[in-house]
């Protein structure tokens, strides 16, 4: 069977069992085949009617968060990925989704309070320390704002990573978008390999293999990044680099990763 075959079959077994419990969490596992098979928009479509029934579950908002940055609706991508720091806040996935954007855009009022927390649940990595340095002498050096707008987009910022969820996302939280999570996605998995959690990433491929013993594709995954030696693709460097030469670099870390990825899909003849 080929991987376009299987795909489509994981595409109606999990549309059958949608249809069966709208409510359920299936819309998510769904959406990631959708990603994977390049059905992009339909994915997102989903996403967006399953969060409409569970507005505060964790790896449907970082997936459709992900998606919107990608497609260039950063807006609506910053909020969804807020959401769902707002219902776990130190995420070091979402953090690093978070900060990688706001530094791109040279949003340095908003990057200081999430680097500050990764620091806090990383210690060991000197960069966040390094990039906050950059992001406050960027904006002491900056034209002054007056103080009540600076005032009021610092307090913006710091109640949408704080914010504590309603009683009703509380009772719908999501265990966290991490390696345990049983609705890790394998859209998910790459995030993770790309922000350099490589031991994140397989201890979520080997759940995700418990749990759906007959995925060839997470095995596939999981045999590649066992085998890779690649360190110059899996390692994406920390966004430390001077302002002009950030979009190169990042343009360059997006082509190397894509092409990384490439030698996780099987051959097309290859069987099941």
């Amino acid at each position: 069977m080929t991987r376009d075959a299987r795909q489509e079959t994981r595409i109606q077994e999990w549309q059958a069992r949608l249809e069966q419990d709208p409510s359920s969490l299936v819309f998510v596992p769904l959406a990631d085949v959708l990603l994977q098979a390049g059905q992009v928009e339909k994915a997102a479509s989903l996403l967006e009617d399953g969060l409409r029934l569970r507005p505060a579950h964790g790896p449907a908002l970082v997936l459709l968060g992900h998606i919107r940055l990608e497609q260039d609706r950063p807006d609506e991508g910053v909020r969804l990925l807020q959401r769902a720091l707002a219902t776990e806040p130190e995420n070091p996935v979402v953090l690093r989704l978070l900060v990688a954007h706001f530094q791109a855009t040279e949003a340095h009022t908003h990057v200081l309070p999430l680097l500050d927390t990764l620091r806090k649940i990383e210690p060991e990595e000197e960069c966040w320390v390094h990039a906050r340095q950059r992001a406050r002498a960027a904006l002491d050096t900056a034209a002054p704002q007056p103080e009540d707008v600076a005032a009021s987009e610092a307090e913006t910022v710091e109640k949408s990573v704080q914010a504590k969820p309603s009683r009703s996302e509380v009772l719908d939280r999501p265990q966290p978008v991490q390696e345990g999570d049983g609705m890790v996605t394998l859209t998910l998995v790459d995030i993770m390999i790309q922000q350099g959690y490589h031991r994140k990433a397989m201890a979520a491929l080997h759940r995700m293999e418990e749990q759906q013993p007959g995925r060839e594709d997470v095995r596939e995954r999981i045999r590649q990044l066992e085998c890779s030696t690649n360190a110059e693709v899996l390692e994406v460097p920390s966004d430390l680099i001077s302002s002009p030469e950030r979009a190169d670099e990042r343009s360059r870390q997006k082509k190397q990763f894509g092409r990384w990825l490439k030698n996780f899909q099987p051959d097309e003849d290859k069987p099941s």
